[in-house]
Order: C-alpha cells, then structure tokens, then sequence
C-alpha cells in the first residue's frame, strides 16, 4: 500500500515506508537453506511455514518496491518466492496452486483458494505476479502459466465476476 501510494502522491515517506516493510519481510520473516516464508514474527521468532498467501504478497510487495526502486535485489527474491511456489504449492493437474505447501504435514486436506473476498485470493494474486515476472525475467512458461490458470477459470469468472474481481482485471491485462 505505501508503494502505491508513494507511485499516486510522490511522498518520499511512503516510498521509505514501503522499504522499511519489504527489508524487514527479507530480513525477518524467512528462515533456512531454501529461506522459506514463515506467517507470523512475534518476541524474535518466526511461527507456521507460509501459505500461498504469504508467498503471493510478498512476490506482490517485491516487485512494486522494485518497480520504485529498480534495485535489482528485490526482483531476485521475487523471482526466488515464485519458484518456491511453483516447487510447494503449485497443482499441475488444475494448474492453480494449493493453500498448502506439499511438505506441510499438519494438513488433514489440501485446498485452493479462488475467491476473491476483502482480501484478493493467493491464486489471483499469483496470476499478475506471473504476467509480471513473466515480462520483467522473459520468462514465457510463467506468462502461459497465468494464461492457463485464466483459461482455466474464466466461466467461473463471466458467472461470478464481484467473487473474482482480481481474476478479472487480470483477464484485462
């Protein structure tokens, strides 16, 4: 939000708003060899592995701090979020992606969220986020990627367009 508002208003507080937050995501909410996404930070310590969520508004976060900043660091870890999620949470048989991380063993049921409600659906989100990378890294899988993923809800979304609102603005794209 402090980047888009930094982009609409040209206040440089925002834009060092905006950083702070994504420096502190980098530096804070990510842990181990592959530095996976944790949900909460709470007293110093990181709790419950990410969700697709997570993963989407980070990826989401990154590349508008880059988009403000073209520093090169930001891009490269949002290159990095997507192929953990393409590795964790990705259904090749649907081609959307799962709450859920594969590894995640405390899951009784894997499910995917599509719904947009107040807060726009990881699956939605991943869908600009692939048409971006897509673009930014010329990475033509991720941009057929989305395409899939739009092919494959876009009677979903003609029926029900006020439940996937962002689905839609991507078809828009």
């Amino acid at each position: 939000a402090f980047s888009k508002a930094y982009t609409a208003l040209g206040n440089e507080k925002y834009r060092d708003a905006a950083v702070q937050a994504v420096n502190f995501l980098l530096e804070n909410m990510a842990k181990g060899e592959e530095k996976r996404l944790f949900h909460t930070w709470k007293d110093d310590r990181l709790q419950y592995h990410g969700v697709l969520d997570d993963y989407a508004f980070a990826i989401e976060a990154l590349l508008d701090i880059w988009q403000i900043t073209f520093n090169s660091t930001y891009l490269s870890a949002a290159e990095k979020y997507m192929q953990q999620v393409l590795s964790y949470f990705h259904d090749p048989d649907s081609g959307l992606f799962f709450f859920t991380a594969s590894d995640q063993t405390d899951v009784i049921l894997r499910k995917k969220d599509l719904y947009d409600s107040a807060t726009p659906s990881g699956n939605s989100t991943l869908v600009h986020a692939l048409q971006r990378l897509g673009i930014l890294l010329d990475r033509q899988e991720w941009r057929e990627m989305a395409a899939q993923m739009l092919l494959n809800m876009q009677s979903t979304i003609q029926q029900h367009p006020l439940s996937f609102a962002r689905w839609a603005i991507a078809i828009m794209n």
